[in-house]
């Protein structure tokens, strides 16, 4: 027996189909057309229809803005490959230890947080499980939060 309730298929949703299924109201998902975080749909006779990359595109926005980020950093993400910051989010979610441990320097540090680190952003740094202090100025982070770490600042999003 089917579920009378799920929406058809991602492949050709509606609008109002594409907000029941992602949870967003039409009204933001037109704004995030408008500012060009999502890619408008395709057009046939007078009615738009939305596919699974709409769908995990509203969903990698939603994720974005629940973990703090505002429209502007997501437009910044979005264009620059935000699908990469998913990336970034799944390492992060990973325990610790995922992926070998490295020890890394001061000076690494800074290459990691992006060029301006503060003993603010080591904290936070710090706070997140980003990094295990040492002591003598070294640190301990997981090899794959380093890398994705360093493509983040590479794409111009800085430490703060």
């Amino acid at each position: 027996m089917s579920d009378v309730t799920d929406p058809a298929p991602a492949a050709e949703l509606t609008i109002e189909e594409l907000s029941a299924r992602t949870g967003m109201t039409v009204r933001n998902i037109r704004a995030h057309q408008s500012r060009g975080l999502v890619p408008g749909p395709v057009v046939r006779g007078r009615t738009g229809y939305y596919g699974q990359a709409h769908v995990d595109r509203l969903q990698l926005i939603r994720d974005m803005q629940a973990d703090g980020l505002n429209l502007a950093a997501i437009a910044k993400l979005v264009g620059s490959g935000g699908e990469e910051f998913a990336g970034f989010r799944q390492a992060l979610a990973q325990p610790f230890e995922s992926g070998g441990m490295e020890i890394i320097d001061g000076a690494d540090l800074v290459g990691m947080l992006g060029g301006d680190v503060s003993p603010e952003n080591v904290a936070r740094a710090e706070k997140l499980g980003i990094v295990r202090p040492l002591g003598d100025g070294r640190y301990e982070s997981s090899a794959r939060i380093i890398r994705a770490a360093t493509e983040v600042g590479r794409i111009g999003i800085d430490a703060d």
